[in-house]
């Protein structure tokens, strides 16, 4: 019994040998494949999946770059009957209360405040240039100002609204504050080039 075991193979050296005996066959039919048919056969697969029908797309390519403006004058078009249909209604969606700023007045509003930010950036920048600090107190002198601009800002936005008629007082309150940080600031920089000329 012992001597048979001996010499038959176990299982796994036949699967180990078979394995390789694959291997080696598969190599050989590899390396032996000219590289043209290779070729050959990837085109004929590439052929193949070439050839399953795609569907056409939705609108030819000459067509489709139109959408764009066939939308605006399917919109203009859907407007006029609107407007034919109703005209007080249609001049209703544009018109604003007879209070609302113009757009000169908005344009200086807004002007104004990007000049007011404008100079409290310049005002901390050039105290950070001279390395006197007390220019940097002016950029903080200016802040109640804007303060002040931004509350006109938000009423005039709303129409002058009257929930909103505390901003005016705050408006004011504000203009008033920002007056005296502003002396206050422009006196300390006096006072410090009084100290740097004596």
């Amino acid at each position: 019994m012992m001597i048979s075991s001996l010499c038959l193979p176990s299982a796994s050296s036949l699967a180990k040998s078979t394995a390789q005996n694959e291997y080696q066959y598969n190599k050989r039919r590899i390396c032996s494949t000219p590289v043209p048919a290779l070729l050959c056969s990837s085109q004929k697969s590439l052929a193949s999946r070439s050839n399953i029908e795609t569907p056409p797309p939705f609108l030819p390519p000459q067509q489709a770059q139109h959408l764009p403006s066939l939308a605006l004058a399917a919109g203009t078009l859907a407007l006029s009957f609107a407007a034919i249909a109703d005209p007080a209604a249609a001049l209703e969606l544009h018109m604003e209360p007879s209070n609302a700023l113009s757009l000169p007045t908005w344009a200086v509003h807004t002007s104004s405040v990007i000049e007011w930010l404008a100079g409290m950036g310049l005002m901390w920048r050039y105290g950070e240039v001279s390395g006197n600090p007390r220019w940097k107190g002016m950029t903080w002198g200016m802040l109640p100002c804007l303060g002040s601009a931004m509350c006109a800002c938000t009423w005039h936005f709303f129409y002058n609204a009257p929930e909103l008629e505390f901003l005016v007082t705050l408006q004011a309150g504000l203009t008033v504050l920002g007056n005296f940080t502003c002396w206050a600031a422009a006196y300390r920089i006096y006072q410090s080039a009084q100290t740097e000329g004596a």
